[in-house]
């Protein structure tokens, strides 16, 4: 009769810390006045490129049309399957921003990569298999640029950039040629790609990555 009464007095008391662990983390969090906010990933799309139909230019993909519609909406209408260019990395500053007056530093890519991810996750609710494809140039190396971590390529950059067979900086509208050959622009293109992937981008063009290889190829020919 003994034990039965420990027993059951034992059991009692573990409820009642049970009880009184429960409450006190709840009573914790009532009193948390902070908020978090997790935007999910965009998802990834299950259908290949191959299955696509419907392919469609748009650059950038934040543009409106002349009546006012913005990608969401266009796109629906197009039922596209795929949208090339939609994002565009040219060297330090998205393409269009000089045009536009925009600034263009480290923080103003994270923050055109976050609406970017906002974005797709607004067309992948109207069209979930939509491939969204990424871009970046080959042929605008900016010594001003950063790594994908913030790091500035410092003097970095000469490593990075072609040379043509008489030893001289190839430009480009501004900035240089990348060497597709250098160690050192395959990591700097690699952090910027997984940073588009990490967006929701499904897919890649690599624009004028031709260029260092035609020159080369050219260079040694002479």
């Amino acid at each position: 009769m003994v034990s039965k009464l420990k027993l059951i007095f034992v059991l009692v008391l573990i409820i009642l810390i049970s009880v009184l662990l429960i409450y006190g983390f709840k009573h914790k969090e009532r009193k948390y006045t902070g908020t978090i906010t997790i935007t999910p990933l965009p998802q990834s799309t299950n259908l290949s490129l191959r299955d696509a139909r419907v392919a469609v230019v748009f650059e950038p993909i934040n543009a409106k049309a002349s009546d006012g519609r913005n990608a969401t909406i266009l796109l629906q209408d197009m039922k596209a399957d795929f949208v090339l260019r939609g994002y565009f990395k040219w060297g330090r500053c998205l393409e269009w921003y000089p045009w536009v007056g925009l600034p263009c530093t480290y923080q103003e890519q994270l923050q055109s990569l976050n609406e970017l991810s906002s974005l797709i996750s607004q067309l992948k609710r109207e069209r979930p298999n939509l491939i969204f494809g990424g871009t970046i140039t080959f042929s605008h190396l900016d010594p001003k640029d950063t790594y994908a971590d913030g790091t500035p390529i410092g003097d970095d950059w000469e490593q990075m950039a072609f040379r043509d067979k008489k030893g001289n900086l190839v430009k480009f509208y501004g900035g240089y040629v990348a060497d597709i050959a250098s160690p050192l622009w395959r990591k700097y293109l690699i952090g910027w790609a997984e940073k588009q992937i990490d967006a929701g981008v499904d897919s890649f063009f690599f624009d004028q990555h031709f260029m260092a290889a035609e020159k080369k190829f050219f260079k040694e020919q002479i």
